[in-house]
């Protein structure tokens, strides 16, 4: 019965309880790594700042009243989130 499993690129470690003793076993597999296609922020000063350079957000989610802007991955949205953190 696998209690935790982890890894990272090809190597995965399962941690087994065997008579209350835990063994670790460690194999080769392959691991979907899953990676988000937008860019997200919930600061709305960025948001804000971002709409000001005339780049707008695809879409919002807003989760236990937390609102997330959501962004297409563009150079442009990179260059104005650089020049934003470095004033800010």
């Amino acid at each position: 019965m696998p209690l935790t499993r982890y890894g990272e690129g090809e190597e995965i470690v399962t941690s087994l309880w065997k008579h209350k003793e835990i063994l670790i076993v460690i194999h080769s597999e392959k691991i979907m790594k899953k990676f988000d296609k937008e860019y997200s922020t919930q600061y709305v000063k960025e948001m804000k700042y971002l709409l000001h350079t005339g780049i707008k957000y695809d879409f919002v989610k807003v989760i236990n009243e937390i609102t997330t802007y959501k962004y297409e991955k563009t150079p442009e949205l990179f260059k104005a989130l650089e020049l934003f953190y470095a004033k800010n």
